[in-house]
């Protein structure tokens, strides 16, 4: 007498003999759930053939395309890092060049400006002549 197993899928219990497990999950399917027939079945059973579920074949499917970008992206750091060291060999020598010469520039700069005075709001004498200047002259020709 063969024992009775509940369907995964659809719930209902059956035969053993009609039912596949998973290799994956171990969950037991109907054949007729999973698009099995009973001679697909019973090749399965006779071969010792390992059978995946739907379920677990878009998983695996997963699985296997992250696995595939984790290997991109090892490759993609390890590049990164190479490249990083390339540009780390080349560039102390020019960074310290570049940052005394900066220094030097910037402590110039200071000195030379280190007696500056910095007016806000004052006004430029010259500009108001000017100012007066231009509105006699606009009077003078309105009446003229």
């Amino acid at each position: 007498m063969s024992s009775e197993i509940k369907c995964f899928c659809c719930k209902v219990v059956c035969d053993a003999t009609k039912v596949v497990n998973c290799s994956i999950c171990e969950n037991s399917f109907k054949h007729t759930c999973v698009g099995l027939t009973f001679n697909d079945l019973t090749r399965v059973a006779k071969n010792g053939v390992a059978y995946t579920c739907p379920n677990c074949l878009v998983v695996s499917a997963e699985i296997n395309e992250l696995r595939s970008v984790i290997v991109e992206l090892k490759k993609e750091v390890t590049e990164l890092k190479e490249s990083l060291s390339t540009r780390n060999t080349v560039t102390p020598s020019n960074i310290e060049g570049m940052s005394l010469n900066n220094i030097v520039n910037e402590v110039y700069e200071r000195q030379k400006r280190q007696r500056n005075l910095l007016l806000f709001n004052a006004q430029n004498p010259k500009r108001e002549m000017l100012r007066n200047e231009l509105n006699l002259i606009i009077k003078w020709s309105v009446i003229s």
